[in-house]
Order: structure tokens, then C-alpha cells, then sequence
């Protein structure tokens, strides 16, 4: 760098002597430093303004679905964590929630239809039915998956819009579903 800065001051004629030359050298080496370490701040500000950010639009999505489906937002958060352990995640969680949501607001208005689909495929609509919501619906659904075949699960998430994510966890039982919602409710709490 020094040989540079010389050829530098000898091109443009002004004398100079090679202590000179080393401090011109160490000061540019302070402001190349410093222009580093405020690119890094900058970085790490527009970083972690980013993550803030998303982490508020994935809140706000997340309250506005709880809401219109009238669910618990920390309920819907931790069954897309437990299906995160079967390859899924949130927005699985509240397509399948919304699909036994729009079953039963269906029944309202006299649609029945998913009923003779999901009962073809051996599955009881009656624990969508007597369900309180959507979530508890769908823990009482795991203890059919459970028992059932293979075919007959695949069968059953098709006639109920699932994916294999949902298909894996429903699998488990509800006592295991229940133990995962439980532990990412804990684990992960959602708070206002």
C-alpha cells in the first residue's frame, strides 16, 4: 500500500519521506475500519429491524386468522409447531384448521357433503361435529388416524384437505398431538 501511496505523491509531484508515506497509509487503513464496522452496524440494524418486522406480519396474520375462525392465536401457533416436527408448519397448521372450521360452518347451511367423503374413507365426522373448535377437532381426529390403515389415512386426509405433514402428526394419536400442542404452548408462548 505504501509503494502505492508513493507512486501516488511522486505522480503528482510532492515530496515526501517513507514515514510520511506510512502514515498516510495507517490513516486510510483507520477510515477503511471504520467504514467496516459502521457497514456491519448498519447490516446488523437493518437485520434485526427485518426479523422484527416479519415477526410482526407473521403476529398480525396469525391474530387476524385466530380471529375470523375464532381460535386461540397461541392454539394455532403451536399445532404449526408440532407440525413442524412432521415437515409442516404454520401456514399447514391454518389451511387444515380452516378446512375443519369451514366443514362445520357448512353443516349451518345444510352442507353435509364432507361427511359421506370423509366416512367413504372410514372416518367418523362426529368428532368434527361435537367439536368445540377446529383445534380440539382436530386432536380428537388423531385417535382415527391412529387406528386406521395406511390407505384408509391417506383416504382420510384427502377427504379432509390435508397434507402428509397433517397426515404424520394426526398418525400419532391424540394423546401425543395433545402432548406436542402442550409443549409448544409452553415452549413458545404467544403473548400480546
Amino acid at each position: 500500500m505504501s509503494n502505492v501511496i508513493s507512486s501516488l505523491l511522486v505522480g503528482i509531484g510532492i515530496d515526501f519521506d517513507e514515514r510520511s508515506a506510512r502514515q498516510a497509509e495507517s490513516g486510510i487503513e483507520g477510515i477503511t475500519s471504520k467504514t467496516l464496522q459502521l457497514g456491519a452496524v448498519v447490516a446488523g440494524a437493518y437485520g434485526v429491524k427485518k426479523i422484527a418486522t416479519d415477526f410482526a406480519d407473521s403476529a398480525d396474520m396469525l391474530g387476524k386468522f385466530s380471529q375470523t375462525y375464532s381460535l386461540a392465536a397461541e392454539d394455532v401457533q403451536a399445532l404449526g409447531n408440532a407440525l413442524g416436527e412432521s415437515g409442516g408448519g404454520l401456514s399447514d397448521a391454518m389451511s387444515q384448521l380452516e378446512s375443519l372450521e369451514k366443514f362445520k360452518a357448512g353443516l349451518l347451511k345444510g352442507d353435509a357433503s364432507f361427511i359421506a367423503s370423509f366416512g367413504i374413507s372410514s372416518g367418523d365426522a362426529n368428532d368434527i361435529i361435537d367439536a368445540k373448535d377446529a383445534v380440539e377437532a382436530y386432536v380428537l381426529l388423531a385417535d382415527q388416524f391412529e387406528k386406521a390403515t395406511p390407505k384408509q389415512r391417506l383416504n382420510m386426509a384427502d377427504a379432509l384437505g390435508f397434507n402428509q405433514s397433517g397426515l404424520l402428526l394426526m398418525s400419532k394419536g391424540s394423546e401425543e398431538v395433545e402432548n406436542l400442542l402442550t409443549k409448544y404452548r409452553q415452549i413458545r408462548p404467544l403473548t400480546e
